[in-house]
């Protein structure tokens, strides 16, 4: 009998385990509602990886286009390393943006916009935790500029029991995964390690859903991590659609199928032949 009761306690334990890490998590992050300003401001530094995917598809190039490739690539990784990115968060949306380094020419301009858009893919990201939408600013193909809306809930978190302190705060590990064709596929799975001590919901992401500040994020091509946060008031600056077109990020991933087969040289000739 004694034998029995102790393992159906371990196989509760066991069933339950994603349940007890989500109660302690909820406790910590409702408990930091109270006593906190209403705002964070956060900076982050972000570092490129080998790119994998790259290194694969190298083996098909010639010579010159993988000596160009890759030199834009390393150039991407270094200038990548001279920009401070930020995060201003309050309640109940955030915003993330980034400095712009001084720079050396003309050609570095154009290093640093493709650098950012590996890093954030975006010009600037602003996301609405009242509604769950995100707006990504902006992507120009042929004469036409758009931006993208996000369905925050287009990436599910699994959280995990691994902590680590970072800032000196105590963090979770979750795990996140791509659906409905919400984002761009190369990002994920991601990582990211939150701190419900913090009690925003925010970080380098369009997809801060979870409870508590993204203070680190890794996935295949890049590690962004948070440098230091300071608790205080924010109004956020709002996305304004403008003169853009705004399409969501399914179909922005398909109308980039479509312009490319139209408009790229080498699917012409592919075409042609």
């Amino acid at each position: 009998m004694r034998k029995w009761t102790i393992d159906l306690i371990n196989y509760w334990n066991m069933e339950n385990k994603h349940l007890l890490i989500i109660c302690s998590i909820l406790v910590l992050f409702t408990s930091s509602l109270f006593g906190q300003e209403d705002g964070i401001t956060l900076t982050y530094n972000v570092f490129f990886k080998e790119d994998a995917s790259f290194k694969e598809k190298s083996k098909s190039l010639d010579s010159r286009a993988y000596e160009y490739i890759n030199k834009y690539l390393l150039e991407n990784a270094k200038i990548i390393e001279t920009v401070t990115f930020e995060v201003k968060a309050n309640r109940n949306e955030y915003r993330l943006s980034y400095e712009k380094p001084i720079l050396e020419d003309g050609k570095s301009g154009r290093v640093l916009i493709g650098a950012v858009s590996r890093a954030i893919d975006s010009e600037y990201i602003y996301s609405d935790l009242t509604t769950k939408k995100s707006y990504l600013k902006s992507v120009k193909y042929g004469n036409q500029t758009i931006d993208r809306e996000i369905t925050m809930s287009d990436v599910v978190w699994d959280l995990r029991k691994e902590t680590k302190t970072i800032l000196g705060k105590l963090c979770f590990k979750a795990v996140g995964t791509l659906c409905n064709n919400g984002g761009h596929p190369k990002n994920f799975p991601v990582i990211a390690w939150y701190s419900p001590e913090l009690s925003f919901q925010c970080g380098p992401t369009p997809y801060a859903t979870l409870p508590g500040v993204i203070l680190q994020m890794e996935n295949d091509i890049w590690i962004k991590t948070a440098t230091a946060y300071k608790l205080e008031k924010n109004k956020i600056k709002p996305y304004k659609q403008g003169k853009n077109e705004s399409m969501t990020y399914a179909k922005y991933n398909d109308y980039i199928v479509k312009w490319r087969k139209e408009n790229d040289p080498r699917a012409l000739r592919k075409s042609n032949n």
